[in-house]
């Protein structure tokens, strides 16, 4: 009952942008300034749920495979729902991502075992995301091609004065940002500072693919606030030094690539 409780005000307390925005949407003013308001709102329900997850009751194992299927199912409850109230189905959707993501997140974050682990986290984490999303064979481009796995795997928010959802931000950023406040609260690193650097990171992802009109991966951004933050995390235990050189090694790899194709 206690772990019910728990999930619940979780939900609660993650979806409360959404909610709003989606009560509000409809007298809200058309125009640029509208799709941002939206995706300022998928991330703050992502920075949210980031910080209040509920993660004494996610550390065992059974528990968290429990919340994550949970989370499963609401996501693919909310596909039909969708048809028939937009409206719910986005937060019912918001909601799965949101249970499912931060159970995974939470369980990883938990179990690393230094600060320090973050930066090459953080390194290896950017270069395949730029990879998956500017890669034709890459999973996120393929996610944004696939309708049906764009609404069930992307946290979705009304653009105003609709109240359609349209999809934001993608299920591995929730993720990642579960991780990251799991690592924080595990080396008491502080939580306000950690919920506002991922927020800001998630904004300026978006900010960069309005401007860019191109979609832009998020996780380095989430990387590069939470080592600026956090001095901490740029400590890299002697015996990880060698993967970090490598995951930074891949990380300009992924770099070069998109400069390459660009520059054609």
């Amino acid at each position: 009952m206690d772990s019910a409780r728990a999930a619940l005000r979780f939900v609660a307390l993650s979806l409360a942008p959404l909610a709003v925005l989606t009560l509000v949407a409809p007298w809200l003013p058309d125009g640029p300034a509208s799709a941002l308001l939206a995706f300022g709102c998928a991330a703050l329900t992502i920075a949210l749920a980031g910080r209040f997850a509920p993660r004494d009751v996610l550390r065992p194992p059974k528990t968290a495979a429990r919340v994550a299927l949970a989370g499963v199912l609401c996501s693919l409850a909310a596909i039909p729902v969708l048809r028939v109230a937009p409206w719910l189905g986005g937060l019912l959707g918001a909601a799965g991502i949101a249970l499912a993501a931060c159970a995974l997140g939470t369980q990883v974050g938990q179990r690393v075992e230094s600060p320090g682990h973050v930066l090459p986290v953080a390194l290896l984490s950017a270069g395949v995301d730029l990879w998956s999303v500017t890669a034709a064979s890459g999973p996120t481009h393929v996610i944004v091609q696939t309708p049906v796995l764009l609404k069930l795997l992307t946290v979705m928010a009304p653009v105003p004065p609709s109240r359609l959802p349209e999809p934001q931000i993608g299920f591995g950023d929730v993720v990642f940002t579960a991780l990251y406040m799991a690592v924080a609260a595990r080396f008491s690193l502080p939580l306000r500072r950690t919920t506002a650097a991922l927020f800001a990171g998630l904004v300026l992802s978006g900010v960069a693919s309005a401007l860019l009109e191109a979609p832009v991966p998020a996780l380095p951004a989430l990387g590069l606030l939470m080592v600026i933050v956090h001095p901490e995390t740029r400590r890299v235990p002697a015996k990880d030094r060698n993967a970090t050189l490598f995951a930074a090694a891949l990380l300009c790899a992924s770099v070069a690539r998109v400069a390459v194709r660009v520059a054609r």
